[in-house]
């Protein structure tokens, strides 16, 4: 181990060097004078005296460098020096460094970016403290779902959370927070003000205690508002929204703020950096979950067991595993549910249970609906930007070797001055580290900008995305590591092959042909054009996957989802906490209906509890007549409650029976029309109609069979699907009435006037108009992204291909300008030479093409699960991908290819 001594040493030489570069040749100077004044004692004229002085002394350069190596810098100076030469001889070159610069950036910077969501969303752990000990009682995926009715175990009710809350020794406390739905905020104390559409969550009083959050102003939530319903009327805030709707302003806590008309005092604001247990979703801020009955007073969340609607997190005690909470927990949660369940429903439950268990899994890195969604996406971007980075460090490996070549002379006649190969490499890694230091950090300035780009694009007011793409010490880590490989990849090769000299050979030719001596591996294909060829296969493998995605996407948006898409809109009118009650509700749907319906162009109007794209979703345990089921599970069916001309206002098709009619909301038995997927299940040859499905006790006969359709998921398989009379007065008061339209011509045309039309029945009322495949889009947008980052990268590849084509052609024909030359003075037709070279950069992009179809075909396995409609071996996207690539080097080699056939004798003569 160096001593202090050593390393006082080591850093005076490296921060003083000059000085003392300076005090040795004073040193050194001395001691020749001294010698120089005894030789002269002893006789010698001055001249020999100082002659047999520098004799005695030895070199004096030899000198100083060996008292270098005895500093021990002299490896760190020599780098240092390198450093200096690189940089000059960069600036000397500024088209090179330029493009370079550009090239490597790009490449990084698109790694960096992608890494940077698959960090934020994937693996960054909450900002909290000691995040491992944290373990999710539920379905981390199921953030913003509910359930009504028998007991899931997804996510629980607030009674089975204190249950198992009471009942748990191995964590420290545990607390449950569930979504507040949409709330209207005024802020101050009148009721004037305009009403504005916060997120907010409500989460037991321990939550900021588990989770070791602290406040940032004001204080948090205590264990006083979990004691008594409506006592509390407090909010915290997240950081963020204090900002942005406060602008940091201390003065906000104590302020009061308007929930749903209840007058709720601000506390506190949490640390800047945490927003929340829940990646990916926005939020502004916290309340307390007894105050749920005050601010959504038509619900009964907090002592119904059949409302299940918490999330559930732990933070395990001292010594207590994942492995051995999993088991305990969910014994615990389960036995709690089942001491309220009997019969049937507990036979239920346990065939459940064994089914899908109980979800106990690490808590580090939070909840999350959108890492589900857009994980594997996420990393199939990954794999596409490698490929990016590949294509960039073939890209900037050949021009390295071109430029090799014009450094081919500097190279012999330092390697003829005693410089070794070593010595070389090293200087040209050097440089290339300089590259990519440089690059590193313009790329990372892209990332932070494409990041915000891509979420820009993926996000929107109904589906937003906020998470902290700020980049960490994990992102700056992984983008200094893609910058050492970039060097290793495009600079040491081009190195060893500039290192490879027979130096007997370059002086004679003066180093005019060392690069045409160049070949890889022995084998026939000149180095340049082996880097040529493989980003030729790597942009086959980006044209390949990126027009199976383009191809998928064309499926999805235009796909048959079994009803008119083309011509139908969607309508969601807010009436929650509005004055639209039960019968005046029902009342209020068929006003709105009516006025629609009349608009010119309208051809049938029609009111749904769920609809088309509108969220919301409901499964029923029924019984058929008839029809004995096997399982628990047979009994399950998806519900929706449908108005009059239901069918008619989507475009579905009925196969037999009928609509749902007025009729059927006045007088008779509760009428219902199934789809064809629970008819061939249920029925099978029977005929269907007239028969009964009893759901919750109530008898529902059949009066139509309807084609399977499409109503939230453009890549569901056909479920088993019932659509109810509309009848009850008091279904949807707590959501929406939601409206299908069907219209003549294009949608988008009609959104205007339904929603002046929506505006005389009530103005005052929050409105939402948009046509059906407008919605549609919206669910894709994991889709979007991926055809997007992943043409925008494929045609990045084919550029970079297309000049790498390029140079290599440029560069070939320019060193056979003899041989042009030549041919011309021998007959050779301008046609005939531009045939030839573009005849030997197309046999190029067909190597690479042949190599680059097998891998590319394999790669598309990887991305399976994200196709629609096309197989992993798709002809039109695979003819599209080589015509494209052939077509590109035609191109890319054009110009060089006239340049040639412009070559004359006397041009060729004059060169020689």
């Amino acid at each position: 181990m160096p001593s202090v001594t050593s390393v006082r040493m080591w850093l005076r030489a490296l921060f003083h060097r000059d000085r003392i570069e300076r005090d040795m040749s004073k040193e050194m100077q001395f001691h020749l004078e001294r010698e120089t004044e005894l030789n002269i004692r002893r006789g010698l004229s001055l001249d020999e005296a100082q002659r047999a002085a520098r004799v005695a002394f030895g070199g004096v350069e030899q000198m100083k460098d060996a008292s270098r190596d005895t500093r021990g810098t002299a490896h760190i100076e020599s780098i240092a020096r390198d450093i200096r030469y690189a940089i000059r001889s960069l600036k000397n070159r500024p088209a090179f460094t330029l493009t370079v610069i550009a090239t490597l950036a790009l490449g990084i910077g698109a790694n960096a970016a992608i890494f940077t969501l698959v960090d934020a969303l994937l693996l960054r752990p909450l900002p909290v403290a000691h995040p491992e000990q944290l373990v999710i009682v539920s379905d981390p995926a199921q953030v913003n779902n509910n359930n009504v009715g028998s007991p899931v175990t997804d996510f629980v009710s607030f009674l089975l959370y204190r249950d198992v809350r009471a009942h748990n020794a191995l964590f420290t406390d545990m607390y449950a927070s569930g979504g507040s739905g949409p709330i209207d905020v005024k802020m101050g104390a009148g009721t004037d003000a305009t009403a504005e559409q916060p997120r907010a969550r409500f989460v037991t009083g321990n939550f900021f205690s588990v989770l070791g959050v602290p406040a940032y102003a004001g204080r948090t939530f205590t264990a006083a508002e979990d004691e008594a319903p409506g006592e509390d009327p407090v909010a915290v805030l997240t950081y963020d929204y204090w900002q942005r709707r406060f602008s940091g302003s201390f003065a906000a806590i104590g302020s009061v703020m308007r929930v749903n008309d209840v007058a709720i005092t601000i506390v506190g604001v949490t640390s800047p950096g945490f927003r929340g247990d829940i990646v990916g979703q926005p939020l502004d801020f916290w309340l307390p979950m007894m105050m749920d009955p005050v601010i959504q007073p038509r619900m009964n969340l907090l002592n119904d067991r059949g409302w299940s609607w918490l999330m559930m997190m732990g933070r395990l005690k001292p010594g207590v595993t994942l492995e051995k909470a999993r088991q305990e927990i969910s014994a615990i949660e389960a036995n709690a549910i089942r001491e309220h369940l009997s019969g049937l429903e507990l036979s239920q439950f346990d065939e459940n249970l064994e089914q899908t268990p109980i979800h106990v899994v690490s808590g580090a890195r939070g909840f999350s609906e959108r890492r589900a969604e857009y994980g594997k996406a996420l990393w199939v971007l990954m794999a596409a930007v490698g490929l990016v980075i590949l294509v960039v460090c073939a890209n900037v490996s050949s021009l390295m070797l071109a430029r090799t070549v014009a450094r081919s002379r500097e190279m012999t006649v330092r390697m003829t001055l005693g410089a070794g190969r070593g010595r070389l490499i090293q200087q040209m890694l050097i440089e290339g580290t300089v590259l990519a230091i440089v690059s590193s950090v313009l790329g990372l300035l892209a990332a932070t900008w494409g990041t915000r780009v891509l979420l820009a694009n993926v996000s929107s007011a109904s589906n937003p995305i906020a998470i902290d793409t700020t980049p960490d010490a994990r992102v700056l880590a992984f983008t200094a590591t893609m910058a050492l490989a970039s060097v290793l990849l495009f600079g040491l090769l081009p190195a060893f092959r500039a290192t490879h000299v027979d130096l007997a050979t370059s002086l004679r030719s003066q180093g005019r042909n060392l690069m045409g001596a160049a070949r890889v591996g022995g084998g026939r294909l000149p180095f340049g054009r082996a880097l040529v060829v493989a980003q030729i296969a790597l942009s086959m493998w980006m044209l390949i996957g990126g027009g199976l995605l383009v191809r998928s996407m064309q499926q999805l948006l235009h796909s048959d989802l079994g009803m008119d898409r083309d011509h139908v809109v969607a309508v969601r009118v807010r009436t929650a906490r509005s004055q639209y009650v039960g019968a005046r509700l029902a009342q209020f749907r068929r006003d709105l209906v009516d006025r629609v319906a009349r608009l010119p162009g309208v051809d049938a109007a029609a009111f749904a509890d769920h609809g088309l794209f509108s969220g919301g979703a409901c499964g029923r345990h029924v019984d058929v007549s008839g029809f004995i089921p096997q399982a628990d599970s047979e009994r399950q069916v998806a519900c929706d409650n449908v108005g009059p001309n239901f069918f008619h206002a989507i475009g579905a098709r009925l196969i037999r029976g009928r609509d749902i009619e007025a009729r059927d909301l006045e007088t008779g038995p509760p009428a219902t029309v199934i789809n064809e997927t629970m008819a061939k299940r249920y029925f099978a040859a029977r005929d269907p109609l007239g028969a009964t499905v009893t759901v919750d006790s109530v008898r529902y006969t059949i009066v139509g069979v309807v084609r399977d359709f499409q109503s939230s998921d453009v890549r569901g398989k056909p479920r088993r699907e019932m659509y109810l009379v509309f009848n009850d007065p008091t279904m949807g008061e707590t959501g929406q009435a939601k409206l299908s339209v069907h219209v003549r011509g294009n949608p988008s045309r009609f959104v205007g006037p339904i929603r002046r039309a929506i505006e005389e029945v009530d103005r005052t009322l929050p409105i939402a108009v948009d046509p059906v495949n407008d919605l549609v889009r919206d669910t894709l947008s994991e889709d979007v992204l991926l055809v997007q980052v992943t043409t925008f990268f494929g045609i990045v590849t084919l550029v970079l291909a297309a000049l790498g084509l390029y140079g290599v052609t440029a560069y070939s024909a320019s060193q056979r300008t003899s041989e042009f030359g030549l041919r011309a003075a021998l007959g050779a037709e301008p046609g005939d030479v531009t045939r030839m070279v573009l005849g030997e950069a197309v046999r190029l992009a067909i190597v690479g093409v042949v190599i680059g179809v097998p891998a590319g075909l394999a790669a598309t396995r990887l991305i399976r699960a994200q196709l629609f409609g096309v197989g992993t071996i798709d002809l039109p996207s695979l003819s599209m991908a080589i015509l494209v690539l052939v077509a590109t080097a035609v191109v890319a080699s054009y110009l060089p290819a006239r340049r040639a056939a412009n070559v004359g004798p006397l041009e060729a003569l004059r060169l020689e």
